[in-house]
């Protein structure tokens, strides 16, 4: 089975300490990925939650790097709800810090070993 990209969009929050939550849309992928940085503010954030229609996503092994004040994470859901729900991204402290996400969503994703394999750097 081939895999095709379905969708992708990117959203964000101004420096005001405040979680992301806004409406993505699934058009029909079944494997969403999300990659995005948390700017530190007065700081540093701790995150708590990573979601989409209210279902936990996974972080990819060994993909979490701070630099240049910014913490930098990738998620992933299998078979995510289609249409539009909302992504939430939650965490705690870093007053003042951003959240920018990335969004793609592909179809023909083998969902029982969605990522095949990760590799670890530490770009700090």
């Amino acid at each position: 089975m081939a895999i095709f990209f379905d969708s992708a969009a990117h959203v964000y929050t101004p420096g005001n300490g405040s979680n992301l939550s806004t409406s993505v849309t699934n058009s029909g992928g079944n494997l969403m990925i999300v990659g995005f940085w948390i700017g530190l503010g007065t700081g540093a954030p701790t995150l708590t939650t990573v979601t989409y229609n209210g279902v936990a996503m996974t972080q990819i092994p060994s993909q979490t790097a701070s630099i240049a004040s910014q913490i930098f994470y990738v998620y992933y859901l299998v078979n995510p709800a289609k249409g539009a729900n909302t992504l939430a991204i939650s965490h705690t402290g870093g007053g003042n810090c951003y959240t920018y996400a990335y969004v793609a969503t592909y179809s023909g994703v083998d969902t029982s070993n969605p990522i095949d394999a990760t590799t670890s750097t530490d770009l700090s």
